[in-house]
């Protein structure tokens, strides 16, 4: 069976890169975590002092 076109690009590339884009999204979305949390403490202790 031969793929062309759009259909192989999904089926082989997008396939093969998808663990790389789900572990940049993972990355992300950690970094953001952290640096949410860490501005809400950084504001905690400004309004505390």
């Amino acid at each position: 069976m031969v793929t062309r076109g759009i259909k192989l690009y999904w089926n082989v590339v997008m396939a093969s890169a998808l663990p790389a884009i789900i572990s940049g999204i993972k990355q992300g979305w950690s970094l953001a975590w952290r640096a949410s949390i860490l501005s809400f403490q950084m504001s905690f202790i400004q309004t505390v002092h």
